[in-house]
């Protein structure tokens, strides 16, 4: 598997191309031959194309072509050769040149001894709190200096993770012992613990900073929790097997995923009713709400597509093709782009709201999971699920 992603300076001065791919699993291996064409069909016109490098080395899965031109659109292949002669062309890999205005590479990479699964981002900017199921645990990262700075003991197997817009609490779900953690920010210590009765994936803090909303699957219910005394207020019956939310940025509806029935629950939150269903497909799973609250973006990993929902009338406005099995997702603060994280391969998809197409696949060091985005728009942290790590992603 041959990726490619393309790097500028912001005036688009310095650019290069770097190039990724799976290392060959054939024990006769003798060498690569990377080769770069203006038009597709590299392995059709190999007399016309530029041969970059020939690589001796089976581990040695990257280059760097520094040779590439501003706004311009290059197509690269990789032909492995063993000792008996026998080639294998790679996938072809496009990429166009050109200077982003949206994080699109790794500037850092957080690396950590556990696996961690789902993260969200505190609203001051300063730190980024995330969960780990088998450690039992949740971390902090110090966003100035993308390191880890605190270690808070939580319940069994923690998930979903949110905090509330004042920044004054956290909620954790525990997936494996049917209770929330509320740990206090100032502190960083556990506070309170919520017993829900059922099993728990995901969690949302309402925009009014009074509400926190929990999709119990096991008990097919949406539970209402008050923030200022964390005590369940009502539940609200849904089907299928609730597991994340969205909420319109006024607060007047949430957007419940649900595994089972391939759709979307729409609750009214001035009386906690279920005012529509929508079809989705694809054992909806990961949810992103534009800023202006004008669509609801929702990863469908079976599928291998983002569903875009229409609040304005509760219609699916289109589908967009993800591969990978797309898992979580999040929004720039702007509504310019949302990233979605894959379960099945080493990147995260980025798509451009205005057009509603996949604009970058940008490579990650293992299996990208849970997201976040910083306020400021301007780093996205995605968990490396297979690797104990954490990706940033900036400019």
């Amino acid at each position: 598997m041959l990726s490619a992603q393309s790097i500028c300076d912001s005036a688009g001065i310095q650019c290069c191309v770097k190039l990724f791919w799976t290392a060959c699993p054939d024990n006769t291996f003798e060498h690569y031959t990377l080769y770069r064409s203006d038009a597709p069909g590299v392995d059709n016109n190999t007399n016309s194309t530029t041969l970059l490098s020939e690589i001796c080395t089976v581990a040695e899965t990257t280059y760097t072509d520094s040779t590439v031109s501003l706004d311009k659109t290059y197509y690269y292949r990789i032909e492995t050769h063993n000792v008996h002669s026998g080639t294998t062309w790679s996938n072809e890999a496009a990429v166009a040149v050109f200077v982003r205005d949206y994080p699109y590479r790794v500037t850092h990479t957080v690396t950590m001894e556990w696996y961690p699964h789902f993260l969200c981002a505190h609203p001051s900017g300063e730190t980024i709190y995330g969960t780990v199921k088998n450690n039992n645990l949740v971390f902090t990262i110090n966003t100035a200096t993308f390191t880890i700075d605190d270690t808070i003991p939580a319940g069994e197997g923690p998930l979903g993770i949110t905090v509330r817009p004042s920044g004054n609490s956290i909620y954790v779900v525990n997936f494996s012992s049917g209770t929330i953690s509320v740990i206090q920010h100032a502190t960083t210590t556990v506070i309170d613990t919520i017993t829900i009765e059922g099993t728990a994936k995901g969690i949302a803090a309402h925009p009014n900073d009074t509400e926190v909303y929990v999709p119990v699957f096991t008990r097919k219910k949406v539970a209402q929790i008050n923030a200022s005394n964390n005590q369940i207020v009502s539940n609200t019956d849904v089907i299928g097997s609730p597991r994340h939310i969205g909420i319109l940025p006024g607060g007047e509806y949430l957007y419940v995923t649900n595994c089972n029935s391939d759709s979307v629950a729409v609750i009214r939150t001035a009386d906690n009713t279920v005012v529509a269903w929508i079809p989705v497909g694809g054992f909806s799973k990961g949810i992103a709400v534009l800023p202006d609250g004008s669509y609801v973006y929702i990863a469908n990993p079976w599928d291998e597509k983002v569903t875009v929902v229409r609040t304005s009338d509760n219609s699916v406005a289109t589908t967009i093709p993800v591969a990978g099995h797309p898992r979580d997702c999040d929004v720039l603060p702007d509504g310019s782009y949302v990233y979605v994280t894959n379960l099945s391969y080493n990147h995260v998809s980025v798509i451009d709201t205005r057009t509603n197409t996949v604009v970058e696949k940008i490579p990650v060091s293992g299996v990208s999971k849970g997201i976040a985005v910083l306020p400021d728009g301007r780093t996205v942290y995605v968990t490396d699920l297979s690797n104990g790590a954490v990706s940033v992603l900036g400019y």
